[in-house]
């Protein structure tokens, strides 16, 4: 073996790099189990003093072992190379947040609300119709939200409408100069987006620094603009989801008394009843319109008269009517639809105009947002919540706005610093510093209100009222506090106050964020993963070991060497890499194994049909590697394609799975080839004994001369029946597509004994009732009846802002009526907007692998008929596995949804079945020219089959055997994903033999130059 020297060290050097990154892992994993001890020291002491009780003991052990890391972060813990834990933690393997539990976040920037700040919130007609259709257009479109919005604006535009007018105001003249052509101003807000998307990374990034997770993943999404967050081990979802949606928009503003906007409230209420309830309203029109006006003036003239006119203006009596009966609830809804929901305050002069059911507040929302609601208010009057509702009453402040554009005079830009404090009572605060210009703007401001009554100033984030504070005197100092209420604990209200801090601090996001997809998954299930992953694997390996001895004896026991190898170098390349470890990425892994063994098998059989023909040990050796090179490079290649695009067009632990994938093609080539043939030669060097069977396994699969191409129309009809026949329930019974594709909401649940499914499914149903239609949510069970997945519909597209506590809120109540305790396990919500994405993607990638191999396959063969018969095999794979899928979900005990991972699970099967075909083709080549001027074509395609038959059986059988493995024991979650690569292994093997093969035949008309002759000769014989 040439150049063995060299390999030889380059094998050691890498081995030795391997264990360096790997000894990663082995550090932090000891200093974390320090960590761990000291936590719990801490919390006996605790227990010990009577501070804690003992159901406090293990959270309390916890915290106190994070916060030992923490403070640990910058201390050296591994010896001799002098790394700190922090250094150690990002160079270690991670794990996915299938295995170890926590939430991935996907948030998208809402780039119109930006562009429409950027024009100072211009009414302009046209302007408005064009940010509200090209956000129409982006349901359906995946460019970028500015060229929509460019399409728009060309469509609504007319005459000289030009986009510099709207934008040139006088906070932005200068970033959008005058005259500017409308394609300059575009190209302006595509940079501002793009700025305002970097911005909210980096924002983002500041804000998941105090949650100390040690491996937390923020980056940006190619080509989307949404910003990926993953955070492994966080358990607290309210709290994370709070801290990253949140846009940190501090401002204060000046309020209204309610004295001063109850006649704009009446108006609205009237406004409102007159829209929605035409028929009620016009009843007592005239009459309601007089009372009204008189007691308008009384409003003026005292409170208690106010009382009288809400009374009114409610219609909570028909005291002019001849009958004293009450009118029924549903009456006064239509007669007074906003003060149905809201019961306003007027005992006092303050900001505070009402109070409201903090469940009713989404309505009354959703009604004040009625273009006559918001004409009846008024430019300059706002109505926002309390941010801290009290006993579930929320309280509603009447907010000034003197610029009438929903501008306030001082925000949070000019906060210089924000810390968690004690007020003069030793309630909670957060005591802010304000820049120069805050500072003048703030004395200003408090000047003018403790003048004005002592009127109260708001201090609003968000949209939501924190305090209100009477103003006494002029603050000249640039200092100001936020309040947070009570009702809370002290810890709590300091949990609460650290996170307010924090946001203040990290900044402002540019322009809203929304969650659009979700994912989190509990530390329990994280194990139960990790248990199954692991069990399911080391039996799978043990298998593939004991098999390859079986049948190739010593050299069997040398590709399990390699095998081990090639584990090894994976994992340590995944580590270096930064790659994180998923569930999927162990069934990559697992998948590896088999391509290991394959790129072994063809070189086994190679060197046995090379020692079958008379050759010697060392020749056959050398002669077998040099005939399975073009076998393994083509079938490694076409899986490697598959693998990129996967990558391209996959997240989450869909990427983990092909980053597993792609490293693993590369580890394999090397153990199989390199290792393999270096352990060989040096064995021989050493006069050592080599052999590649036993006694038993010696003559399996040789001389074979199965006539598979005479029996192939046979087989074209048993495929075309079962193509029929699965179109047809695709057709009539369609797929069971998850909400990745379709939109929605998933929880799965663990309860403590088995559960009424029946029940829980009608709990459900009325729980997830929206616009007066029951739920119709999908309830499953797992492994068990105590183990169940609910899928939902419920607010798939309310752009309601707290639509993840109201979803959450809904599955509470109604798991509450089972009066069964239990667990969520795993939470997945997914946007309408970007399941369309999803679905966009995963029709791209799998016509593009299937493109990229038909392309390649014409490339290396030179001839187009071997690229059509594959791709005719792969379509007919493809058929079979969405055809199975189909009939048999609902019936088989296992979850058959259509999400990301059986996308995966195709595109896998695409590149197996392709690896399977190029094997044959390429034995075809070869014989082609060897035998192609001697033998008719369909011999030589039969012996390519049977020639090929050893490697097409022991590969099969070897990765199926792996699959049933993780089937049987790697756990509910991954059932269906291994499930499709189980049908596709078999129907890939049997499409390479069966249907590509036969295919290439049939297209060709003459494939080796000597069918027209054979022909000929039999009529001459004739003659």
């Amino acid at each position: 073996m040439q150049n063995k020297s060299a390999v030889l060290l380059f094998t050691i050097a890498l081995a030795l790099a391997t264990l360096y990154i790997l000894s990663f892992n082995v550090v932090a994993n000891r200093f974390e189990a320090q960590a761990d001890e000291q936590g719990r020291f801490i919390a006996d002491s605790l227990l010990q003093e009577g501070a804690i009780t003992e159901a406090e003991f293990d959270s309390v052990a916890t915290a106190e072992a994070r916060e030992f890391l923490r403070d640990s972060a910058n201390k050296e813990i591994y010896p001799v190379f002098g790394h700190t834990y922090k250094k150690v933690k990002e160079n270690e393997l991670n794990l996915g947040l299938d295995l170890q539990g926590g939430m991935s976040v996907t948030l998208e920037v809402s780039i119109p609300d930006l562009i429409v700040a950027l024009s100072d919130y211009s009414q302009n007609e046209k302007f408005l119709n064009a940010i509200a259709q090209a956000r129409e257009m982006q349901k359906s479109d995946n460019r970028d939200y500015v060229s929509l919005f460019e399409e728009a604006w060309s469509d609504q535009k007319a005459g000289d409408d030009v986009l510099w007018r709207l934008f040139n105001n006088m906070e932005n003249k200068d970033l959008f100069p005058a005259e500017s052509t409308d394609e300059e101003i575009i190209e302006i807000l595509r940079r501002e987006a793009e700025t305002a998307i970097t911005n909210t990374e980096n924002i983002i990034r500041k804000r998941i620094d105090q949650f100390g997770v040690a491996q937390p993943n923020v980056q940006k999404m190619q080509f989307s603009g949404r910003i990926l967050v993953e955070l492994p081990g966080v358990d607290d979802r309210e709290r994370v989801r709070t801290q990253l949606k949140s846009t940190a928009n501090l401002e204060f503003w000046e309020t209204f008394n309610n004295d001063e906007v109850f006649q704009q409230l009446s108006a609205a209420n009237d406004a409102i009843a007159q829209s929605l309830y035409p028929e009620v309203f016009e009843e007592d029109a005239a009459e309601a319109a007089d009372d009204d006006a008189e007691d308008a003036d009384a409003e003026n003239a005292q409170n208690d008269d106010l009382e009288e006119a809400l009374e009114d203006t409610l219609d909570m009596e028909e005291a002019e009517a001849d009958t004293t009966e009450e009118m029924s609830e549903e009456e006064r809804r239509k007669r007074a639809p906003l003060f149905a929901l809201m019961q306003p305050q007027l005992q006092q002069k303050s900001p505070v105009v009402g109070y409201a059911l903090v469940t009713d507040t989404s309505d009354f929302n959703e009604l004040m947002a009625r273009p006559e609601a918001l004409e009846a208010l008024g430019p300059n009057l706002h109505l926002m919540w309390e941010a801290k509702p009290q006993a579930n009453v929320a309280a509603l402040y009447a907010i000034r706005d003197d610029s009438g554009k929903g501008k306030s005079k001082l925000d949070g830009r000019n906060i210089v610093d924000a810390q968690v404090g004690y007020d003069q009572i030793g309630d909670v605060v957060v005591n802010m510093t304000m820049d120069a210009e805050g500072t003048t703007a703030w004395a200003r401001m408090t000047e003018e209100a403790a003048a004005d009554g002592q009127r109260p100033i708001a201090v609003v984030l968000d949209n939501m009222v924190y305090s209100a504070p009477s103003v006494r005197t002029a603050i000249t100092n640039g200092r100001s506090e936020i309040s947070l209420g009570s009702g809370r604990s002290a810890e709590q209200k300091f949990e609460e106050a650290n996170d307010l801090a924090s946001l203040l601090k990290a900044g402002s996001l540019p322009a809203p964020a929304r969650i659009v997809d979700e994912v989190s998954i509990g530390p329990e299930l994280g194990q139960e993963n990790i248990n199954a992953g692991l069990m399911s694997f080391a039996i799978a390996l043990f298998v593939i070991l004991v098999y390859m001895i079986f049948y190739y004896k010593g050299a069997g026991l040398i590709s399990d060497i390699a095998l081990l190898a090639n584990l090894f170098f994976l994992i340590g390349a995944l580590a270096s890499l930064g790659a994180a470890l998923t569930l999927p990425g162990i069934a990559g892994i697992v998948l590896t194994i088999g391509m290991a063994v394959d790129a072994n098998v063809l070189i086994y059989e190679r060197i046995r049909e090379e020692m079958r023909n008379g050759k010697g040990m060392q020749l056959a050796i050398k002669e077998g590697y040099a005939k399975a090179y073009s076998a393994i490079i083509d079938a490694n290649l076409t899986t490697l394609f598959t693998a990129i695009v996967l990558y391209s067009f996959g997240s989450g632990p869909i990427r983990g799975f092909a980053t597993t994938l792609i490293i693993g093609i590369f580890t394999s080539l090397f153990s199989a080839i390199v290792l393999t043939r270096l352990i060989f030669f040096s064995r021989m060097e050493g006069k050592k004994s080599l052999s590649f069977y036993t006694n038993m396994t010696k003559d399996w699969f040789t001389n074979m001369s199965i006539d598979f191409i005479g029996k192939r129309r046979i087989f074209y009809i048993v495929s075309g029946i079962v193509v029929v026949g699965g179109i047809a329930s695709l057709a009539t019974k369609s797929l069971d597509y998850g909400i990745e594709f379709t939109g929605g909401t998933t929880f799965d649940v663990s309860f403590v004994e088995p559960i009424d499914v029946q029940a829980v499914r009608e709990y459900t149903a009325e729980a997830f009732t929206e616009d007066g239609q029951r739920g119709n949510p999908k309830v499953q069970t797992k492994e068990s009846d105590a183990q169940l997945r609910i899928m939902t519909n419920f607010m798939k597209s309310s752009d309601d802002p707290a639509v993840d506590e109201k979803i959450n809120e809904a599955l509470k109540s109604a798991l509450a009526k089972t009066g069964v305790d239990y667990t969520i396990d795993r939470y997945n919500k997914v946007d309408s907007t970007i399941s369309d994405d999803f679905r966009r993607g995963a029709s791209y990638a799998t016509v593009f692998s299937l493109l990229v191999i038909f392309l390649y396959l014409v490339f290396r063969f030179r001839k187009w008929q071997f690229g059509l018969g594959a791709l005719i095999a792969m379509a007919h794979d493809v058929i079979i596995v969405l055809s199975l899928f189909s009939i048999f979900y609902g019936i088989l005990p296992f979850t058959m949804e259509i999400d990301q991972a059986f996308i995966a699970a195709i595109l896998t099967v695409i590149g197996y079945s392709i690896n399977d075909t190029v094997v044959v083709f390429d034995r075809i080549r070869e014989y082609l020219g060897l035998y192609g001027k001697k033998h008719d074509a369909k011999s030589i395609v039969n012996d390519a089959i049977n020639s090929t038959l050893g490697r097409t059986v022991n590969t099969s059988l070897s990765t199926f055997v792996v699959l049933l493995t993780i089937f049987i024991l790697g756990g509910d979650n991954i059932k269906g994903f291994v499930f499709a690569l189980m049908v596709g292994v078999v129907v890939g093997t049997y499409s390479s033999i069966f249907i590509a093969t036969p295919a290439v035949l049939d297209l060709s008309k003459n494939l080796t130059g000597v069918q027209e002759r054979e022909k000929k000769e039999p009529a001459a014989e004739q003659a």
